[in-house]
């Protein structure tokens, strides 16, 4: 627990997009604080070298989730506001929720299984990387971190 004085967050280890990743619990104010956790609505950037790999996310994601449920119908606030709107470049944005998330550990699922296939993410300005989807959820990635 952090103790601000009028506010108390409470807070949530939640690996992923870096090891150290957290989650704070606004209760008084119905509203979680994700950061980049999860990503921001328009999805996950995980190809950078300090991201986990994608069956240490998973497994973050199913430690997660379970402290979620008391918290679902709050507000999800990820870390970079425009990626919850859709615009050209992030068509598919919208806001962070907590089906947001369980597409994310259902999309990790499917990409350890080989069962979604990699989209060019040039347009996203990663001309290297692919990006995958699974219901709400989006990820850009290397192949190599899929394991």
């Amino acid at each position: 627990m952090l103790d601000l004085g009028s506010v108390v967050l409470r807070v949530l280890p939640a690996p992923g997009h870096t090891p150290g990743s957290i989650v704070l619990v606004d209760a008084a104010h119905q509203v979680l604080f994700f950061g980049v956790a999860v990503g921001s609505g328009a999805g996950a950037l995980m190809a950078l070298p300090e991201c986990l790999t994608i069956s240490r996310y998973r497994d973050g994601l199913d430690k997660l989730l379970p402290k979620l449920i008391p918290y679902r119908d709050y507000t999800f606030l990820g870390g970079h506001r425009r990626q919850a709107i859709p615009t050209p470049q992030f068509p598919d944005a919208g806001p962070l929720t907590f089906e947001v998330v369980e597409d994310m550990k259902l999309l990790c699922e499917k990409m350890l299984a080989g069962t979604v296939a990699p989209q060019p993410a040039g347009h996203l300005g990663f001309s290297r990387l692919s990006q995958y989807k699974a219901g709400r959820a989006a990820m850009v990635q290397k192949k190599s971190k899929i394991k």
